[in-house]
Order: structure tokens, then sequence, then C-alpha cells
């Protein structure tokens, strides 16, 4: 159990900082000790945050609380139940676990969002689990006001469920009325089914018709009435602060329960058709109150959910580095193409009877040329990646300058220095003797 905590605790941290490690060390174009720098920064937050991701969700506290939890890996409905509820309700235990359900006791309504949230600490998933359940029993409250107020009360409870689950969490509303015993009556939207135990289910039309339920009826239409015109009228009549409440579903059933004399139940079902509740009562035991029938209608409604906010945020992550990632890739690329776009540039704008400014950049070149034709050996920097690099068309474009490079011509040989004759005096005929 706790390392399954400490793995839910550290591994959306882990993918997180991995992901910005590659951010760091594959795409920022910094110093050595900058990047790693941030890289340290990255691991610290990384780890600080894992432990207190930990503290949240591990399992910590006594034996009594987790009593109140839901079996580990339970993927089925979660019913929070509050309201009218009996500690011989939940006489074998604060959390009763079947194939279909868990209900777990929260007691008053107003720890409905607080016990909520310690759930949500635990198990985050376990938010599309949840479903609140009231119980209302109309024959304990002699009071409408304070029925009314209980519901208003919840009312402010759903919405700060749905401020912490993001969405309104499905209502079922469970009431039991005294009476003529009945089986769990499922009233979901236009249709009613009425499920006897270990029984199909049989729609209330056909159910009603049976000569054995007719005494039932009147207690059954003034039992609907009295949630109609009370329980879901509070919960659905506008309000400025708190929005309606629609319930996912109303169950109810009557039996020979305890009420007082004074309640509300037995008043108005004698104000509105004479009738009285039966005299005597039976003790039935927990299971008898509990509306097993209603779960298999939550379960496609009530499962885990696929992340949850740590998987959305863990997808924000990613796709914040991925983006960050494109940016600096496409900067990078960028950058390379102005700067062999610049040497080529100046190439074009040097003549060719400039010999000394084409050397230089045909030298610029040269070197444009080796980097691209060693990234393309031995690949790329992982900054130019992502499909960007465009470094085959550079280098076809630089090779192509270079060989249109004609070399100066030679210099002209020197022309030999004539060699001095040598006249000797005595042989000019200037100075022949005898002659004029």
């Amino acid at each position: 159990m706790r390392s399954s905590a400490l793995l839910r605790a550290a591994l959306p941290v882990l993918i997180c900082l991995a992901a910005s490690i590659w951010l760091i060390c594959g795409f920022l174009n910094v110093a050595v000790l900058l990047k790693g720098g941030l890289t340290t920064v990255a691991c610290v937050s990384a780890l600080l945050i894992s432990r207190h991701r930990y503290r949240r969700q591990r399992p910590t506290k006594l034996q009594e609380e987790c009593e109140v939890y839901p079996p580990w890996g339970f993927t089925g409905p979660v019913l929070l139940v509050c309201g009218d509820v009996s500690d011989s309700l939940f006489a074998e235990g604060a959390c009763r676990t079947t194939a279909q359900g868990c209900y777990l006791q929260v007691g008053t309504t107003e720890k409905l969002s607080e016990f909520a949230g310690r759930l949500l600490a635990r198990e985050p998933r376990m938010a599309g689990q949840l479903v609140v359940m009231y119980r209302c029993l109309p024959d304990l409250h002699e009071d409408e006001g304070l029925l009314r107020a209980s519901l208003k009360v919840l009312r402010q409870q759903v919405k700060q469920l749905n401020n912490l689950f993001g969405y309104t969490p499905p209502m079922v509303l469970a009431a039991e009325f005294s009476g003529p015993e009945t089986p769990w009556i499922v009233v979901r939207g236009k249709s009613s089914l009425v499920c006897p135990v270990d029984e199909p289910a049989l729609r209330l039309d056909g159910w009603s018709r049976l000569p054995e339920n007719v005494t039932c009826l009147p207690y059954l239409a003034q039992a609907m009435s009295l949630l109609q015109q009370i329980a879901m009228d509070e919960l659905s009549k506008p309000d400025r602060l708190y929005p309606p409440v629609a319930s996912f579903a109303v169950v109810l059933r009557s039996g020979a329960v305890k009420y007082g004399a004074e309640a509300m139940w037995p008043q108005w079902l004698f104000r509105h058709s004479a009738l009285l509740p039966p005299l005597h009562t039976n003790s039935y035991p927990s299971l008898w109150h509990f509306a097993d029938p209603v779960l298999p209608l939550l379960a496609p409604f009530a499962t885990p959910l696929q992340g949850g906010k740590t998987g959305s945020r863990v997808v924000i992550v990613l796709l914040l580095c991925t983006l960050a990632a494109t940016g600096l890739s496409v900067m990078h690329n960028q950058s390379l193409i102005e700067r062999v776009g610049s040497d080529l540039q100046r190439w074009q704008a040097i003549p060719m009877t400039h010999y000394v400014p084409k050397a230089q950049a045909l030298h610029a070149l040269q070197q444009d040329a080796l980097l691209l034709e060693r990234w393309q050996r031995q690949g790329e920097p992982h900054r130019y990646g992502l499909g960007l690099y465009q470094g085959e068309r550079l280098w076809l474009s630089v090779q192509r300058a270079i060989d249109t490079y004609m070399p100066p011509p030679p210099p002209a040989k020197p022309q030999p220095e004539p060699v001095p004759k040598i006249i000797r005096l005595d042989s000019m005929s200037l100075f022949d003797s005898g002659k004029s």
C-alpha cells in the first residue's frame, strides 16, 4: 500500500522531470554550467513536489479512519451516505462493500465535501466513482423547515463538490416510509421499477395491478407526493448562491418502521388521504435499508477517472515542453540558415576579380561545408532535430557556390634583364689612328 502510494506520487513528477531535462539538455544552446544549474533546480523541484504529493496520498491515519475508505482497487460506484443516517444502519462498520457498489458513512451532511476531499487525497481517480446518497426519513422529522434546511445544506455541499471535482457528482435520494412493506422502487426519469429481492424487476404499472399490492398504492402515491412537493422542490427551486441539484434517481420503500405521532409523514398521510401507518413495527436488519437495486444504474456513470487532474497536468507539461522544443528547434535552424545564407550572399556580392576578399569568402563557405558534412555523417545536434533540419539543402547550395570559384591567374613571368655589352674603347673606329 505504501509503495503504491509512493509510485502514484512520484511517477507523474518523474515524467515531467524527464521532459524538462530533455528540453534543457537537448534544445537550450547555453553554457554547460548553466545547463547543469537548470537541471539541478529541476531535480530539486521534482523531489519537493514528489514529497508533498506522497504526504498527501499516503495512508497515514489510525485504523478507524481507514475503515471509512473503500477497498484498494475498487472500481464500482462509491456512495457517500448522508442525511438521516443512524448508527444502526452501519452497525457492521462504516463501510459496506458489495460486488456492485460501496457505501460509506459520512455522518452529517455538513461533512460531505470534507469527507470527499480525504478520499481524493488518498485516490484522486476516485472522483469519477463518487455518488451522493441523501437518506430522507420523513417519519423522524417533525418540522418541515428543518428538513428543508438540511436539503439546503446538501445543495451547498454539492456545490463544493462541484468545485472540488470539476463537475457535479450524481445524487440519489433514498427515502423510507412507514406503511405496508414494499420492495425498493427506483424512479429514474419517467421510468419506475419495482425491485423485489432475488426476483426480476417489474415495471411499477404491472406491479401495481397485482391484487396483493393494492393496499400499498395509496401510501406510495402520498410518499411520492411528499418527496415531490418538499424534497424535490427544495433541491430544484432557484437560489442565487447554490445551483439546483438534479436527482440521478429516487429510491423509496415502505415498511413497518418506527415513527412518531407528530412526525411529518403520519401528519401528511392523514391530511391527504385520512390513512395512518400501521401500528405495529418491525426491527429490520441493516441490509433492508440499503438501496442496492440502484447500483446497476449507477455503474455506467460512476467509474474511475483516467488520470484525473494529475493526468491532465502531466499532459499539459509534456505539451508545453514539446512546444518549447519545437520553437527552439525552429530558432536554431533559422539561425543556421541565416548564417549560411549570409556567407552565400557575401560570396555572390564579391566580384571574382577581387581575389583577396573572394578567397576570404571561399574560406567561410568551406568551413560551412565541413560543418554540414560532419553533421551529415555523424548526425545533426539534437537542438536542430524534430524534422526541421535543412542541412542537406544548405550543403548543396554551399557546394555549388564553391564549385563556381575561379582561382586568380598565375602571376606573369618576369622579363629577363638585358645583359650589358662591354665595348672596348680601343676598338672604336673613332680612335683608329690615321683615319679621320
